[in-house]
């Protein structure tokens, strides 16, 4: 018996010395954990204080970007009406200016020399003048030309590239209600490149009479399509040198 409650009381012994160092690890790590926690609440604290500080910036932000989009649309609409202001006196002066060039007989002319002539085309032609280059880049205005009869006709111009011709340009159709002198303006300018070529395109009959031997006016039978391009041997009468009275009116740099 004796024994026996020595034996118990040695075990109990060695259990609470091995228990000592659990427990203090146990603190220990408890100890660490409460540090740690400490440390993560002042972080959210941090953390909070800057999201107060960055949402009150971006307040002030939005209500700094919502004056610029007001004072921008101010200065876009006053920036509208300016533009259009100047847009229309600079119409008004180009207006009175090609009016008075008009007027006076100043505007530049491309073409042969207006004059009686003798012979007279009776098949519908696209008449390309290749002796009358724009001699400068330009603005067209309108045609000036000799006219036996009453007519029609349109305007293209011809670019020259390589060795083929370019359709880049196709005018409305022009009516001349009678004979004599006629000056006629497009209802549109337009503008040229220097050595553009002129073709006038008679769908009913070429009311403008020619001669042979001073010019260099060639044919097509066929109508020109817009950005069609072509050789200048598939056009006729290049041996004729014919010279037709009519040119355009331009404004030539």
């Amino acid at each position: 018996m004796l024994r026996h409650m020595i034996v118990v009381g040695v075990c109990t012994l060695v259990m609470a010395c091995q228990s000592t160092p659990q427990v203090q690890q146990l603190k220990d790590a408890n100890a660490e954990l409460k540090a740690q926690l400490a440390t993560a609440n002042q972080q959210i604290g941090n953390l909070s204080s800057e999201h107060h500080i960055m949402a009150a910036d971006n307040t002030e932000l939005k209500r700094v970007m919502t004056i610029l989009d007001t004072e921008k649309d101010s200065r876009t609409e006053e920036s509208l009406v300016l533009r259009a202001q100047t847009r229309r006196f600079t119409q008004s002066m180009i207006d009175q200016y090609r009016k008075f060039l008009v007027q006076s007989n100043l505007l530049d002319f491309i073409g042969e020399e207006l004059v009686d002539r003798t012979k007279m085309d009776i098949d519908t032609l696209v008449l390309v003048d290749l002796a009358n280059p724009i001699p400068k880049s330009g603005t067209l205005i309108g045609i000036h030309g000799v006219f036996e009869q009453a007519t029609q006709f349109s305007v293209n111009i011809l670019r020259p590239i390589d060795d083929r011709f370019i359709v880049i340009w196709q005018g409305p159709l022009l009516q001349v209600k009678e004979a004599g002198v006629q000056r006629l303006t497009f209802p549109v300018t337009v503008g040229v490149e220097r050595d553009d070529v002129i073709a006038y395109d008679f769908p009913e009959s070429v009311g403008v009479k020619y001669d042979k031997g001073t010019g260099l006016t060639v044919a097509s039978q066929k109508n020109f399509l817009l950005g069609a391009s072509f050789e200048r041997s598939a056009l006729k009468f290049i041996d004729e040198k014919r010279a037709y009275s009519i040119g355009v009116t331009a404004i030539l740099d």
